[in-house]
């Protein structure tokens, strides 16, 4: 929440007061690497707001709770709530000093905190999901020879494996589910006469969620849980609270959706592992267990990172799923 002006509190509360207790309160953080370092550098100097003086020795009056009166409207101003905190960035001297720097920022720390909050890897695990070698693309060897690090592979595999040929191989398979799925449907529900369908958007959702899985991560994760499509909608009710990060006592609907999700993945992973060894499935474009090669290739990725832990792996796998 910013406090614009004064004339947006109400007449009767004590402003002067109450600023400086929501300044300490209410935060911006934008959880990305160096931003403060971006935003020192277009930070003007202000007076700033203390108990009941201000930090030159000035006495406060009633119109010192307007921000833009001693911030400007034009310096970034971070807010730091007691479940997240954020940073708002607003003048054209901030903006382009934030995209000068964008090279020097990063998503990692907002990204490992969703893994946790909204995916369900275990905290202690979460630092695995880190890039290792955020300097370079290529690590050099013993024998000076350029080896790919696994961040760059793991960029490389997406680009190749969601783009070109791969990506024409997956579309048409899901364009190829979806009539079948469809199709079916309609045999089992639609006789000679008309029905009724309570929820248009629940029978598109389902039936496209569920092609889209099948076309990407094979057959199995769909026949080892049948109610994956209602899961995964039903959680996705609840994703931005779980993005936020509150706490389990305020939103236990969305623990308990999100912990239903990444058991279904989980059993999913065990099954396809004890069924299928990724090293013998060789170079086909598609197999029942994992689903697509890309999907198979992650696996070993995942694997190279050295995250083993099966609950870890689910939860990333859910990621990917929501994404």
């Amino acid at each position: 929440m910013l406090l614009r002006s004064r004339r947006e509190l109400p007449q009767d509360l004590n402003a002067h007061r109450l600023f400086p207790m929501l300044s300490r309160l209410l935060a911006m953080s934008f959880s990305s690497c160096g931003m403060d370092t971006v935003l020192c550098r277009v930070r003007r100097e202000y007076s700033v707001l203390q108990g009941d003086r201000c930090l030159d020795g000035r006495e406060k009056h009633r119109s010192d709770v307007d921000p833009s009166t001693h911030f400007g409207r034009t310096v970034p101003t971070r807010i730091i709530l007691p479940i997240f905190s954020n940073y708002v960035v607003s003048g054209p001297e901030s903006v382009t000093a934030y995209f000068r720097e964008s090279r020097d920022l990063s998503t990692t720390s907002r990204s490992v905190i969703v893994m946790v909050n909204a995916f369900g890897c275990p905290g202690h695990l979460v630092d695995l999901f880190r890039p290792q070698n955020q300097s370079a693309k290529l690590q050099t060897t013993s024998t000076n020879r350029p080896q790919e690090s696994i961040e760059y592979i793991i960029h490389k595999a997406v680009n190749t494996g969601l783009s070109g040929q791969a990506l024409d191989a997956l579309t048409a398979r899901f364009q190829e589910c979806l009539v079948k799925q469809v199709k079916e449907d309609a045999e089992r529900k639609i006789r000679d006469d008309w029905i009724e369908l309570p929820d248009l958007n629940a029978f598109v959702e389902k039936h496209v969620f569920e092609a889209a899985v099948h076309s990407m991560f094979g057959t199995y994760i769909l026949s080892l849980n049948p109610t994956l499509a209602d899961d995964f909608w039903n959680y996705n009710k609840f994703i931005g609270a779980l993005f936020m990060g509150l706490p389990r006592w305020l939103n236990p609907k969305a623990y308990r959706a999100r912990e239903k999700m990444v058991d279904n993945v989980r059993r999913w992973l065990r099954y396809a592992r004890e069924h299928c060894d990724i090293e013998k499935v060789g170079d086909v474009d598609w197999e029942p267990y994992y689903g697509s090669k890309f999907i198979r290739e992650r696996q070993g990725l995942l694997t190279q990172r050295g995250i083993l832990d099966e609950t870890a792996r689910a939860a990333e796998n859910f990621a990917f799923i929501w994404a």
